[in-house]
């Protein structure tokens, strides 16, 4: 907002006009209407009513959508000025899932009595809850999966962190900078990964070599990766010491995240296929040692 608006101008705002430049989010036309008529602020050419500027920033306001709560821009407005003025985001680890590895094992999973249900589902967890149980001196495999969700300060809903995240990453991507730049959003996308922390001379150069992958979707393959990590060395590795294992540790620790994500996905795919099972572990094994040359 602030460099479209010296844009327009061709100049540098005063101090005085730089105060005047927020982004609303109106719920109602009046609400628009009454933005727009602000006399300090339409003391500023590009913000009056009718000019291309306004026009813009008027299709990007939560009113023309039945959901006004939950428009991108209310949302982003919320979060934003409940973290800065009020209080930091309330956040919870809910437990999404708990299953056994293997559906025949005799796991009874459990919810404890003294939570609640979070709305959208799960419950929150804390220290000491109990969440499966087993026959005494069995190791059973089992997974957990834990969502991190945030709570939005005007609804109070529960929504997962990383979602709510990737709504409004994606929408001030390719819609809300399109627009205010453009006036349209059918236009190439801005590419997400884009280093912010160092500037260049060549911005434009810079967008085009920028990877594509968001942040939400990098950050989910890097959890996938360092559990398959994990899952691999368990299997692969059983802490006897040998050279062996050295070599298949040496291994899992130089794969990419695609990679150790990938080589878990194999023996996934197979689990329930003995037969199968030894083929793929003995396939991954002799990768290992050819790999680190043992």
């Amino acid at each position: 907002m602030y460099a479209e608006v010296e844009a327009h101008l061709g100049r540098r705002l005063t101090s005085e006009e730089a105060v005047r430049i927020a982004m609303p989010a109106c719920l109602t036309a009046g609400d628009w209407e009454k933005w727009l008529g602000d006399r300090k602020r339409s003391r500023l050419a590009p913000l009056r009513a009718g000019t291309e500027l306004a026009e813009r920033i008027g299709r990007l306001q939560p009113f023309h959508r039945r959901d006004v709560e939950d428009h991108p821009l209310q949302l982003l407005v919320k979060h934003t000025n409940t973290a800065k003025h009020r209080m930091p985001a309330e956040i919870a680890t809910r437990i999404g899932a708990v299953y056994p590895d293997d559906p025949r094992s005799p796991l009874e999973t459990a919810v404890p009595l003294d939570l609640r249900p979070r709305p959208g589902g799960g419950v929150s967890a804390g220290v000491g809850d109990v969440v499966a149980t087993a026959p005494l001196g069995q190791r059973i495999a089992f997974s957990v999966i834990p969502t991190v969700c945030l709570r939005r300060p005007h609804t109070g809903v529960w929504t997962i962190f990383a979602h709510e995240v990737r709504l409004l990453e994606d929408w001030v991507r390719t819609v809300a900078v399109p627009v205010l730049l453009t006036g349209r959003h059918d236009v190439p996308v801005l590419p997400p990964q884009v280093d912010i922390s160092t500037g260049y001379d060549d911005v434009r150069r810079r967008l085009a070599d920028a990877g594509t992958i968001p942040a939400a979707e990098r950050s989910r393959v890097r959890f996938e990766a360092a559990a398959a990590r994990e899952g691999l060395l368990d299997v692969l590795a059983p802490r006897s010491g040998s050279p062996a294992e050295e070599a298949v540790r040496a291994w899992v620790r130089a794969l990419t995240d695609a990679e150790a994500v990938d080589r878990a996905n194999r023996l996934a795919d197979v689990r329930h296929d003995p037969a199968a099972i030894l083929v793929v572990l003995r396939a991954l094994i002799a990768e290992a040692r050819t790999v680190s040359g043992a």
